[in-house]
């Protein structure tokens, strides 16, 4: 015999509320629309192979009614973070520099870094800004952001001139060799992803 069938009415009601709340819970919750593919996974996948090149970039999501403001909270998002991966490259690069040629280049240098960081970071934008949308309206933008290694070397450059011994210094180190790495990384990059139109052109 089933245990329920020997209890109180108020106790039957009481055991099935208890059921069917979970359920109740779950069902509120609006659900998204499943997407072709996984849009955070295949960002996740692009944002580790332009690391793994030593070219910075970062993913975040944005949620909103509004797809223009689901964007805008996704870049602010991607931009925080990509503030956070360039403090540790430009503290790599410091570190790197310094050990080359000593502390006497190293204030005006870290200065130099860090102008340059803050000039590039506010001009930065998402490169891709795929989208789902649930049944409630809600967009969900997963953004990726890409940091230009180009225009991050040419800026250093630029805040480099007026010191030509610093600058020279640094053209002759390793870690000078390494932002050129990066560099030519990103315009590959930038080439394999322009290239599809191109041949749709």
């Amino acid at each position: 015999m089933a245990p329920w069938k020997n209890m109180a009415p108020w106790k039957t009601l009481t055991a099935s509320l208890l059921l069917t709340l979970p359920l109740l819970n779950c069902s509120s919750k609006p659900k998204f629309t499943p997407a072709h593919d996984d849009l955070l996974g295949r960002m996740q996948a692009k944002k580790q192979k332009l690391n793994d090149k030593g070219i910075l970039a970062e993913v975040a999501l944005g949620e909103s009614k509004n797809l223009q403001t689901a964007i805008d909270k996704a870049e602010l998002e991607a931009r925080a973070r990509l503030a956070r991966s360039m403090e540790s490259k430009n503290s790599s690069l410091q570190k790197a520099f310094q050990e080359e040629v000593g502390r006497e280049y190293s204030e005006h240098f870290s200065q130099a870094v860090k102008n340059v960081a803050d000039d590039l970071l506010r001009g930065t934008t998402l490169v891709e800004t795929p989208f789902e949308q649930n049944g409630e309206g809600v967009y969900r933008v997963c953004g990726l952001m890409v940091m230009d290694g180009d225009l991050y070397a040419k800026a250093l450059a630029n805040e480099l001139e007026a010191d030509k011994a610093m600058r020279d210094r640094f053209r002759a180190s390793k870690a000078y060799k390494e932002l050129n790495d990066e560099i030519r990384a990103f315009e590959e990059w930038k080439k394999s992803e322009s290239a599809p139109a191109a041949q749709g052109s």
